[in-house]
């Protein structure tokens, strides 16, 4: 075999190592707040307050809805072991973020080690290379979340499983045993299936079924199973007593995410319908090929899928790959709306373009030929993924002026909760934003029995944000309380007591809502990577109008957004508005009017499409429709995208939203 360059191979991993690196520690402080850290770590306010007080590792995680507040998803051991090193050295979050390094860093060289088993040094240095300049494991080997640690111990168990049951040593066994039953409790999906390739090594080492009933096999796979059955035997007895909270508001939500309770939870495994939806493919392959294989990659791939064949080393790596793809396919939904459930696939990916780079090289015999050959893989590889990890990294900046606002006009210990138009729930950033913890509650969840259970949890301060005042069952419920400070995107509200006495205000059905942006944007939000201003230089009337800018991200229907208010049942309604669209980077626009009843969503109406042959004009858009029968019936109204699927690129004007009720024909 040519050398191209002679050097100890381990120096070689060394400087991947030392790149890889450079690479995450580069963007340790940017952003500083991500949503995938806060999804992942559920907290209310600042992370660093919550490892500060250190963790109870049998109530983790969860404390952004207060008392009783705690859900046990994931064993805690991520969270612990920052809690320790907050301890130790600095409460920050970038505390917290280098121990993720760490763990991606060491992972690096299980994928290097795992390589070498099988397969020569070359392919295992190149696969160590593909998997440490991967952009989806650059932004997620920096992030306090615990998948980093989830991969890396799964990996630890089979490099040590495989040591343990190819040479008979028990002390490689039972750390196998002990990092695959930590895997297994914090994230099930990512380790489990790696038990099927280990099913393989086991019985190639005797040629015979005999092998998988070999009680140190039993015990490597029993163990963990057993452990797994106990948490989830005191994750469910934990998470059904606050969920049988006698007036817990919550309870409706958390049915919606908690896969504990309910076995085939849509949320978790998805539904029979998703998964003959072509585009539901496209999306994760996209993915794979942009955030973590890109053309290098993939002509790699399929040069290594012939290597490992021409070796006879496939069955073992097909196996693993296989057995991904199988976790895929069960825990679909989840793989769909969160690209962080790819990371199990980037290991066996690495291993295979690895291997399909090394017999690339080898195939020429002169020196500088093949080294020529190596620049021409690694350079563009480096390159082309650096491009596109930028995009992983853009700061959602969309409330943090909002945030400042609330952290310069309240006190600092104080319990707050943040009210947004939208219904996700976990959606911290806001309380990040404006250092406290509290609860995160929608719009159309504010009545009094919620405003109740917020003051019962020591909830002092309400931010309703973005929020247009035209919904009058949420103007009854707030009415009582006093404004303590505003802007024109939030109002900050002292709910400990009430200072006057509301009459029920009734239902105007002459009224209509306006929004002509004169004042501000005050109930409109941005949806995806878009952001809304107030812009002065285009109107349709008056002397302002709505700037939309950015990215609707694929998945999502609309740009953006407004807030909801009343309307009647029975009662026909027209929505116009006027739209000037400047630039758009695939199809066009529309306005939608999307009909809610309480917290079920009911049907869309939509207006009439701007018209892209005359771009670069304000266009009237409208729609009629008679409102669904029944009883707190809302409406909201939203820019549209399409195509959904795709991510779509935008600069569009809105103005001069008018809703009326019309007269019956």
């Amino acid at each position: 075999m040519n050398k191209p360059f002679k050097m100890n191979p381990h120096i070689w991993l060394g400087l991947i190592l030392l790149l890889a690196l450079c690479a995450r520690t580069y963007h340790i402080t940017y952003p500083l707040i991500d949503m995938h850290s806060f999804r992942q770590t559920q907290t209310a306010g600042l992370i660093r307050d919550f490892f500060r007080q250190g963790i109870n590792l049998f109530y983790p995680t969860m404390n952004t809805l207060g008392n009783p507040g705690y859900v046990i998803l994931e064993f805690p051991l991520y969270q612990a072991i920052s809690a320790v090193l907050y301890r130790i050295f600095y409460p920050d979050v970038i505390t917290a973020r280098l121990f993720t390094i760490f763990c991606g860093l060491l992972t690096i060289v299980f994928v290097y080690r795992l390589t070498k088993k099988f397969l020569d040094e070359k392919s295992a240095l190149f696969a160590a290379f593909f998997y440490a300049f991967m952009p989806l494991n650059i932004f997620y080997q920096r992030v306090p979340m615990p998948d980093p640690l989830t991969i890396l111990l799964s990996l630890t168990m089979l490099d040590f499983m495989i040591e343990g049951i190819n040479n008979k040593k028990n002390v490689f066994l039972a750390t196998g045993i002990i990092t695959g039953s930590l895997g297994l409790l914090m994230k099930s999906p990512y380790v489990a299936p790696l038990y099927l390739p280990l099913i393989y090594v086991t019985y190639k080492q005797e040629r015979s079924f005999k092998a998988l009933l070999n009680i140190r096999f039993l015990l490597s796979f029993f163990l963990p199973l057993g452990m797994l059955v106990l948490w989830q035997r005191h994750a469910n007895s934990v998470n059904e007593v606050y969920f049988s909270t006698h007036g817990y508001p919550f309870s409706e939500l958390y049915s919606e995410v908690m896969v504990k309770l309910k076995p085939l939870n849509r949320w978790y495994f998805g539904t029979v319908e998703q998964r003959f939806q072509c585009e539901n493919y496209l999306t994760i392959l996209l993915r794979i090929y942009k955030e973590m294989l890109s053309f290098i990659g993939v002509f790699s791939l399929a040069l290594g899928l012939f290597a490992i064949v021409k070796k006879k080393v496939a069955a073992f790596y097909l196996i693993w790959i296989a057995a991904i793809l199988l976790s895929f396919m069960v825990i679909f939904n989840l793989n769909v709306i969160h690209n962080y459930y790819q990371l199990p696939l980037a290991p066996i990916l690495a291993i295979i373009c690895g291997a399909g780079a090394a017999y690339c090289v080898n195939a020429f015999r002169h020196k500088l030929i093949s080294s020529f050959m190596i620049v021409l893989l690694i350079i563009p590889f480096f390159y082309i993924n650096t491009l596109n990890s930028k995009t992983l990294f853009e700061q959602d900046n969309n409330y943090l002026e909002i945030g400042k606002f609330i952290d310069s006009h309240i006190e600092k210990n104080a319990m707050i909760a943040t009210s947004l138009p939208t219904d996700d729930l976990w959606y911290p950033v806001l309380m990040y934003y404006s250092d406290r913890h509290g609860f995160n509650v929608s719009h159309k969840r504010l009545h009094k029995d919620m405003i109740k259970y917020l003051r019962d949890n020591s909830v002092k301060y309400l931010a309703v944000v973005d929020y247009a005042g035209m919904n009058a069952s949420i103007n009854q419920v707030l009415c009582p309380y006093e404004v303590i400070n505003e802007n024109d995107r939030v109002s900050i509200y002292d709910i400990t007591k009430s200072f006057k006495t509301c009459e029920k205000i009734p239902p105007n059905e002459k009224t209509f809502a306006i929004f002509n942006f004169e004042s501000g944007i005050k109930g409109w939000h941005a949806l995806g990577k878009v952001q809304i201003t107030q812009d002065k230089s285009k109107q349709a009337e008056g002397k302002a109008s709505l700037k939309i800018t950015g990215t609707g991200q694929g998945g999502q229907w609309s740009f953006a957004q407004s807030s909801q208010i009343n309307i009647a049942p029975g009662k026909r309604y027209r929505l116009t508005g006027s739209m000037f669209i400047e630039s758009i980077s695939d199809d066009t626009s529309f306005f939608k009017c999307e009909c809610w009843q309480g917290y079920q969503w009911l049907k869309n109406f939509v207006s009439n499409v701007y018209n892209m042959n005359k771009k670069g004009r304000w266009q009237q858009l409208k729609t009629e429709f008679i409102a669904p029968e029944g009883k707190d019936i809302t409406v909201s109204f939203a820019v549209e995208k399409r195509p959904m699927e795709k991510d779509v690129q935008a600069i569009i004007y809105i103005d001069e939203i008018k809703f009326e009720i019309m007269e019956q024909p």
